[in-house]
């Protein structure tokens, strides 16, 4: 039997070592928080679509907390300010107290009687989180291309 010679060329490999060993740790940081704020921002629009719009206060003050990073951890805070938004979220007992008309000689009101209910939650917050975590790792996937082809120009 004949002896074959293979021979490969190991030039674009190279090129890519030489690379990757270029991305510095501030290159990765960048990644990371730009990442972590667009998921954060993918979270917002999915929770202000599924929050109740009555008067459109609780929809408008979502807000987006700025991306910090401790030790190898990135995190964002999403969060409504408004005080009622966790019972929006999760649910509440609500009281309703119908009123009788006010007792002769006085202004003061008289309960007739009262009756305790459950308003359920929206879950707005649950639900969003849940979408988002589906799309994470094609989002970052897709973030991770454009990052590395963005480095490795020419």
């Amino acid at each position: 039997m004949g002896k074959t010679k293979i021979r490969t060329d190991f030039k674009q490999f190279d090129a890519f070592v030489k690379n990757m060993n270029r991305l510095t740790e501030a290159d990765l940081s960048e990644f990371y928080k730009e990442a972590i704020k667009e998921i954060a921002l993918r979270f917002l629009r999915k929770v202000r679509k599924y929050t109740p719009s009555d008067t459109g206060d609780l929809r408008r003050q979502w807000t987006v907390g700025d991306v910090v990073q401790n030790g190898n951890t990135y995190s964002v805070e999403v969060f409504n300010p408004l005080e009622y938004a966790l019972y929006v979220e999760k649910g509440h007992r609500g009281v309703a107290i119908p009123m009788s008309k006010p007792v002769k000689r006085s202004t003061k009101w008289r309960v007739m009687h009262t009756e305790t209910h459950w308003t359920e939650g929206k879950f707005m917050m649950e639900i969003s989180v849940e979408e988002v975590n589906a799309e994470v790792e094609k989002l970052i996937k897709n973030k991770l291309k454009k990052f590395i082809a963005s480095k490795f120009k020419g």
